[in-house]
């Protein structure tokens, strides 16, 4: 599903390219990384800690408890996603979002997204924690995404004319869509637990959520820098530029997203049996893994870098040298192997926050350094560094709290230091 919706995603951006031009998609883009910002507001992370705290419910046996947990979440994420979207069009004319008119009124259009799609998180969340994974994220990572790509297509297949705005709106179409589709499953599967009263918890599961997001938010907030900066301090072509080298970037991303599938259940469950040797010998294996796959994908993509203007339209040609800059600092970065999974399923979810925390203040003192003189490819390295800083300081730390090292191969190295593992 991951995959479809990677592929998806990078077939979208080269028909909005197409369609939008630079400084057209420089404006979606903007919106839409504002976007994932204003949700960590109105979701408050329910999605995540759903996937917490349902389990130990069921456990329990406390039914009451799961849907007074659904209600109590579905209101309040729905009130604060319509609170936040009544608020948008005031907040945007009262402050100074980017100097472009074009890119506040993308911004001013996306607001309407934050309803479905916060609530199409939390729902996907609510599943996952009642045990079922796929019905929960096939909406999101597949429904979506191929409704969102068909209404695209036939706008481009019929030659009729888009703008950063109706694109928007297409986005909302595709996204009630998805939701409203993806309700049955979970009303099933909640009717199968017999309906009863509910039993409220609120204030409990809000600082819950609240504080388990934390690592959730840092890494939003770090994803979020470079475009939201760029929409503020250079031009919407620029933005539009660095859209499109981002793709790259995320797609140079999926090794990671399959090692952290991977290491997360288990170095949990590794490190709590005591099982250091163990985990530091499947970190490194997984690294190896990971850092192969990174080379594969960094050069398909160098070599798609050289014909940027061809597949997604000639505005994108000059983004080039951001997405080889984005696209080997990926490789770099995998040297490193997944360390952030182990660190943050072993007991140190804390601490691997306040690292994303940190890293992401670098990330925007680097971006405002260097975007006002370089525009994309000053976002690109900024945005390249500090992840390729971040991963080594993850490394380092979870050396020095656990003795793993997650570093490719290494094999005699890695025998002397694993020596050193907690036990």
């Amino acid at each position: 599903m991951r995959l479809f919706s990677a592929a998806a995603a990078f077939a979208l951006t080269m028909l909005l390219g197409r369609l939008l031009g630079a400084e057209g998609y420089g404006a979606y883009a903007f919106a839409m990384s504002w976007l994932g910002l204003a949700m960590l507001v109105t979701s408050l992370g329910f999605q995540h800690y759903a996937v917490r705290a349902i389990p130990p419910m069921l456990v329990a046996g406390r039914p009451g408890e799961v849907i007074g947990f659904v209600l109590a979440t579905v209101t309040l994420v729905g009130a604060l996603s319509l609170a936040a979207t009544l608020a948008a069009p005031i907040l945007v004319s009262a402050l100074v979002f980017s100097p472009d008119p074009r890119m506040e009124a993308a911004l001013v259009a996306a607001a309407i997204l934050l309803l479905p799609m916060a609530l199409n998180q939390l729902r996907s969340g609510l599943l996952r924690g009642l045990g079922r994974p796929e019905a929960g994220q096939l909406p999101e990572l597949v429904l979506q995404p191929a409704l969102l790509l068909g209404l695209v297509g036939t706008v481009w297949l019929f030659g009729i004319g888009l703008d950063s705005v109706t694109a928007l709106r297409l986005v909302f179409a595709a996204a009630t869509a998805s939701l409203l589709l993806g309700v049955a499953p979970l009303l099933r599967t909640l009717a199968r637990m017999g309906w009863t009263h509910p039993v409220f918890g609120t204030r409990t599961w809000i600082a819950g959520a609240i504080k388990s997001s934390f690592l959730f938010a840092a890494g939003t907030v770090m994803a979020a820098t470079d475009m939201v900066m760029l929409g503020q301090l250079s031009t919407a072509a620029e933005t539009g530029l660095y859209g499109v080298a981002a793709r790259f970037f995320h797609l140079m991303y999926l090794p990671a997203l399959a090692a952290s599938a991977a290491l997360a259940h288990e170095a949990s469950r590794l490190h709590a049996a005591g099982r250091m040797l163990e985990l530091s010998a499947l970190a490194r294996a997984t690294a190896a893994r990971t850092a192969l796959l990174a080379l594969l994908f960094a050069s398909a993509c160098t070599l798609a870098a050289f014909w940027l203007g061809t597949i997604f339209g000639p505005d994108f040609a000059a983004a080039k040298g951001a997405v080889l800059i984005l696209v080997w600092a990926r490789a770099a970065e995998a040297v490193f192997g997944h360390p952030g999974a182990v660190l943050a399923n072993t007991g140190f979810a804390g601490l691997t926050g306040v690292l994303f925390a940190i890293a992401a203040l670098v990330n925007i003192a680097l971006n405002a350094l260097l975007i006002p003189s370089f525009g994309a490819e000053g976002a690109a390295v900024a945005t390249g560094l500090s992840h390729f800083l971040l991963t080594a300081a993850v490394f380092g730390t979870t050396y020095r709290k656990l003795g793993v090292l997650s570093l490719p191969g290494w094999a005699f190295l890695g025998a002397t230091l694993e020596r050193k593992a907690v036990p």
